[in-house]
C-alpha cells in the first residue's frame, strides 16, 4: 500500500467536486466514504501534504468546508 496514493486518490475526487461547485458528495461505498472522510480531515491539518498533492492536481483542493458527508 502506498500511503501517499491512499491520500492523493480521494483528494483528487474532493478537488474535482469542489472545482465543479458541489457542496456535498455522495459516496456509496462505505470503505471509500471512510477514506474520503479521513483524507478530508487529514488535509485540513496537514498543509504541507495538501500542497504536495495539489502540485499534481489539475483541480486543486481548496478545503473550504467538508464536502464528503
Amino acid at each position: 500500500m502506498d500511503d501517499f496514493l491512499s491520500v492523493a486518490m480521494p483528494a483528487r475526487n474532493l478537488g474535482i467536486a469542489e472545482a465543479d461547485g458541489f457542496s456535498e458528495m455522495i459516496v456509496p461505498c462505505s470503505a471509500c466514504y471512510s477514506r474520503m472522510m479521513v483524507v478530508q480531515k487529514q488535509l485540513e491539518y496537514d498543509i504541507a501534504l495538501k500542497r504536495e498533492i495539489n502540485l499534481e492536481l489539475t483541480k486543486k483542493i481548496q478545503g473550504k468546508e467538508g464536502i464528503a458527508k
